[in-house]
């Protein structure tokens, strides 16, 4: 918050403001710590400031809590000698913020080996904890096509991620994650040092992730607008060659413009003299900056990825997924894998004998084609942004 934007800040806040839609526009983009902090410091008077206060505190409460019950699942699993890395949640809070109360996160993100995933889920169900969807016969497909499975504590109080990669095989962005532990670094958190990734690694990851949720959130910006702050001396070309390596390397620099372009982010002058003239990213930036304050409507539209939706709604496939791979082949990998990679919502949708499990295949790209034509009939006639 620097002069020039407190002074603007003060201007809009002299006109008529919409609260209403400036809270659900918190709340959605999971910003509200980032909004309540700079308007208190311009001496903001009100209910709404008060209101704005009650969530902050509440989200402080969460957040010390969380942080708690991630050191506490760290000793268990180092207890058990099973590597584990934490990202995103208390520790990105930490790393990039410097602040647990200026991030907002719901959950706990462990990111552990593909070959201890089973020991770590173990752990976890002997610590009260039970997956959200359970899939016992497709266990050892599930680990080769999904990132996650998400485990909920027995009092509802606690979400654990547990991932064995940053995105789901269909997304065909192949970082190499058993390096990350040898690169990995120390964070502070709540007294104690955790295991983090290292920053050029989390820059990467976040970046990925983002491109994965065609950046519908304003605080996946604020992620990488912070980590740029406070990593000055990022090992550019190093990132820059895992990027490659694993054909993220436009996802990379979208995700570096945006935090430049959003949020003013200073960006050193070797990377902003190779973004400057790059018009692919000008326009997957536009793209992105018209819909994040679209307020969805009940119906979703037909790439749709909105938060608000329910997960049933949601559509995997999206033309932005294309437009931000700079290699042909992985488009061509990304629609085939698509289409053919089963997947949890294939074995919902009908529950098959393990000896028939190959029908997935051929069923998948039916069930995908009847969803989108579904989608496209009942489209609104007025196309979102996105």
């Amino acid at each position: 918050m620097d002069p020039e934007r407190a002074g603007r800040m003060r201007q809009l806040l002299e006109a008529p403001l919409d609260w209403a839609f400036l809270s659900r526009m918190a709340t959605r983009h999971k910003v509200t710590p980032l909004l309540y902090r700079h308007l208190n410091s311009l001496d903001v008077a009100g209910d709404h400031l008060g209101e704005l206060r009650q969530r902050f505190e509440r989200n402080i409460h969460r957040n010390l809590f969380l942080s708690s019950e991630l050191i506490h699942v760290l000793k268990l699993f180092d207890a058990q000698r099973i590597p584990i890395l934490p990202f995103k949640g208390p520790t990105l809070a930490s790393v990039a913020y410097g602040n647990l109360a200026l991030r907002q996160f719901a959950d706990l993100d462990i990111l552990v080996p593909r070959e201890h995933v089973a020991p770590a889920q173990k752990l976890l169900l002997a610590q009260g904890y039970r997956p959200q969807l359970s899939f016992a016969a497709q266990e050892a497909r599930l680990l080769r096509s999904d990132c996650q499975r998400s485990f909920v504590r027995d009092d509802g109080r606690v979400e654990v991620e547990l991932h064995w990669d940053v995105a789901p095989r269909y997304f065909s962005c192949d970082l190499d994650t058993e390096r990350f532990w040898e690169r990995s670094q120390p964070a502070a958190l709540g007294g104690a040092s955790v295991p983090s990734l290292s920053r050029e690694d989390l820059l990467l990851v976040l970046c990925v992730h983002g491109a994965k949720h065609v950046w519908g959130q304003l605080n996946w910006i604020c992620d990488v607008s912070e980590l740029l702050r406070v990593s000055p001396n990022l090992d550019w070309e190093a990132v820059r060659e895992r990027a490659a390596a694993a054909g993220a390397e436009r996802m990379l620099w979208l995700g570096l413009f945006l935090a430049h372009h959003v949020l003013g982010a200073a960006l050193p002058d070797a990377i902003a003299r190779r973004l400057q003239d790059r018009s692919e990213l000008r326009r997957l930036t536009d793209q992105v900056t018209r819909g994040l304050f679209i307020e969805p409507g009940g119906r979703p539209d037909l790439f749709e990825r909105s938060a608000h939706q329910p997960l049933a709604a949601r559509v995997l496939f999206h033309p932005f997924h294309l437009r931000v791979r700079e290699r042909f082949a992985d488009r061509i990998r990304y629609c085939l894998r698509l289409a053919f990679t089963p997947s949890v919502a294939d074995w919902e949708f009908v529950e098959l004998p393990s000896a028939l499990f190959f029908l997935y295949h051929l069923l998948r790209p039916v069930r995908l084609a009847g969803k989108y034509l579904v989608r496209f009939f009942r489209r609104p006639t007025t196309q979102a942004a996105l």
